[in-house]
């Protein structure tokens, strides 16, 4: 079964810069995509950003961190040491959430292996999660 774990978070002031990590596996890495979401207390659900497979063709991002954010992937000849990073720069009072993570299978799997697992949210949700809050002071 496909796992995540992911690293990073903390307390942070505005204007600092944060990463967040997530390692892969038991899953071919580069045969996924990575999406990461957040929410806010008392928010719903908001996508902050994905890189798509293979070899992270594709970065896009969501309009509340568009031009302050950035995705990248590190993956591993063995796919042992897979991970994808979002670093966020100038945080806002406003970046404070829990961040989470999930993968999904591409839409068109003509290069993927079958079959194709993912980890959805729902799966990810009881797990630790990574946080920051931005402080005001």
């Amino acid at each position: 079964q496909p796992r995540l774990q992911e690293a990073g978070g903390g307390l942070r002031a505005p204007g600092d810069s944060v990463t967040l990590s997530c390692r892969g596996s038991n899953f071919i890495f580069r045969y996924y995509e990575i999406w990461w979401y957040r929410q806010a207390p008392g928010d719903s659900l908001e996508w902050v950003s994905l890189i798509s497979s293979p070899a992270g063709s594709t970065e896009e991002y969501g309009a509340a961190v568009k031009g302050r954010a950035k995705i990248s992937q590190d993956i591993s000849q063995d796919n042992s040491r897979s991970e994808v990073h979002l670093s966020l720069r100038s945080l806002q009072v406003q970046d404070s959430a829990r961040y989470f993570y999930s993968t999904r299978c591409p839409s068109s799997l003509a290069w993927a292996p079958s079959p194709c697992e993912e980890v959805f949210l729902s799966d990810v949700q009881s797990q630790p999660l990574v946080i920051f809050f931005v402080c005001a002071q």
